[in-house]
């Protein structure tokens, strides 16, 4: 249409990552796509930054929810944007593991984007339900020891940031669960609050309102030390598991070929966001700590997660075949 043929002109007169580009970048409103529905810790997290980013950049960065295999659909979106800095994804860890375990997924995740930079980590805690005679970390990691495949754990999906942690959790403690996916981490809680499955292993954020009106207890927090939006639960550490630490990271991609100003630009802005108070009060309130870094640093980062959870995910015979 006329719209594509004028980015086409425009691109024609300024070639990519020339300076005066990420100068004037965003002239127009940019669009933050969320590859899941709102509501979710992914979507709040989103918000706090899509606001704080219209405000400094004088432009709206405007969610796009675009739920849909575990994430993937929305990813996909991104991968075949044009890379204008106009579109942008906020996904989590399940950006690598998704992409691992879907076999219909059309996009390479280590060529078809842009790391931006970090923006958040939330550990996650393993919650069981209230009924069970198992009241802490080591009776249930008996249970899955003695009796394995007894007890079932829910996730948001195959792939899922909490399907990755049950998954750790079982390679460092040798217990073994059945796992039984869901369609979203709501769900899965709503779950292990009826009985249908024994516990799920979520990030803070989906859970932190139902351990604290006692619906699902809290038995273990997988970060080093204790979080204030759950100052009764004890760290993995405390429960005799150290090798069980496993943040769900949120990032900021854009697709492949994100002009190097651009992206730098939009990196420093993020680290900007996250280094202010204001940031870190709104996410401990969703029971995310602000994490930023530079394309660089999250491009290395990100790489050594992929090999780790490949490895992973390769041992629990979920290997791509």
């Amino acid at each position: 249409g006329v719209a594509g043929a004028l980015a086409v002109a425009i691109g024609a007169v300024t070639p990519f990552g020339s300076p005066a580009q990420a100068q004037e970048w965003p002239t127009r409103p940019v669009r933050m796509i969320v590859p899941f529905a709102p509501g979710g810790a992914t979507d709040a997290l989103a918000r706090v930054y899509a606001e704080r980013l219209s405000v400094k950049l004088k432009q709206q960065f405007l969610i796009d929810n675009r739920p849909g295999a575990g994430g993937t659909t929305g990813a996909e979106i991104a991968a075949k944007a044009a890379p204008d800095g106009y579109t942008i994804l906020l996904y989590h860890i399940g950006m690598i593991s998704a992409s691992q375990l879907n076999k219909g997924i059309r996009y390479d995740v280590t060529k078809d984007f842009t790391p931006v930079s970090l923006v958040g980590t939330a550990p996650n805690v393993v919650a069981l339900n209230t009924k069970l005679p198992e009241k802490d970390l080591k009776a249930l990691v008996e249970v899955g020891i003695k009796r394995p495949g007894e007890y079932n754990f829910g996730s948001s999906g195959i792939g899922g940031s909490d399907h990755l942690a049950a998954e750790l959790f079982q390679t460092v403690t040798k217990a073994k669960f059945t796992h039984v996916p869901y369609k979203g981490g709501g769900p899965a809680v709503i779950g292990a609050m009826g009985g249908e499955i024994q516990f799920v292993v979520q990030s803070v954020p989906t859970v932190v309102s139902q351990i604290n009106a006692g619906q699902l207890l809290g038995v273990a927090i997988t970060s080093k030390k204790r979080i204030s939006s759950l100052p009764n639960v004890p760290t993995a550490t405390e429960a005799g598991f150290p090798d069980f630490d496993q943040a769900t990271w949120f990032g900021i991609w854009g697709p492949a070929k994100l002009p190097n100003d651009i992206t730098e630009k939009l990196s420093a802005t993020i680290r900007a966001i996250a280094a202010e108070d204001d940031t870190r009060i709104a996410l401990e309130k969703l029971g995310t700590d602000p994490l930023s870094n530079t394309p660089t640093e999250f491009k290395k980062m990100f790489d050594a997660e992929y090999v780790k959870w490949r490895d992973i995910l390769a041992k629990a015979g979920y290997g791509q075949n």
